[in-house]
């Protein structure tokens, strides 16, 4: 007869035979010993210094993304820019008070696909007199109601942390 070699209770063996031995193999396997548990515990430290180094790896290709994205928007926008009329006046006579006030004098010096950001229009001096907090008031209720579309932007002042500019998509 022929001799194998178990992997189980790392012993040969003859063909049709099995051991009193090699029965405790069959129903429990052998219990780990300190170095494979040694050689365990490297291998997840690996894969988790591994897992971390991908992960600032993503990080990093995400942020790069974000940046060839910004600066495809801004040639966007000074193309746009170039083509653009100037923002014309509102037509509003009557002094800024309210929030619906503030609400028509966006909708007014914006067209319909025109953007301003919030620096600028902060700096607009029909506005002066109002408040942030009216202000960004006004800006909330006219996104609420779908008038102006919100978005980053390149504005050093935002509105609640995100909203740097504002895009005009109706006009009522």
């Amino acid at each position: 007869m022929g001799r194998y070699y178990c992997s189980k209770c790392k012993h040969f063996h003859y063909r049709g035979q099995i051991f009193k031995e090699h029965q405790i193999y069959k129903t429990d396997p052998p219990e780990e010993n300190e170095s494979s548990k040694d050689q365990n515990d490297e291998a997840i430290m690996k894969l988790q210094k591994r897992i971390d180094k991908l992960e600032q790896n993503i990080e990093y290709l995400l942020s790069n993304l974000e940046k060839k994205n910004q600066k495809i928007l801004k040639r966007m926008e000074l193309s746009k820019a170039r083509e653009k009329k100037p923002i014309k006046k509102p037509t509003l006579i009557k002094e800024i008070e309210t929030i619906d006030d503030i609400e028509e004098f966006i909708m007014s010096i914006l067209s319909p696909g025109d953007s301003i950001n919030i620096d600028n229009l902060i700096k607009l001096r029909e506005l002066q007199t109002s408040s942030f907090s009216m202000l960004k008031e006004a800006i909330n209720n006219l996104i609420q109601n779908g008038i102006v579309i919100a978005s980053k932007g390149d504005s050093m002042q935002k509105i609640d942390g995100t909203i740097g500019k504002l895009t005009l998509i109706k006009n009522e």
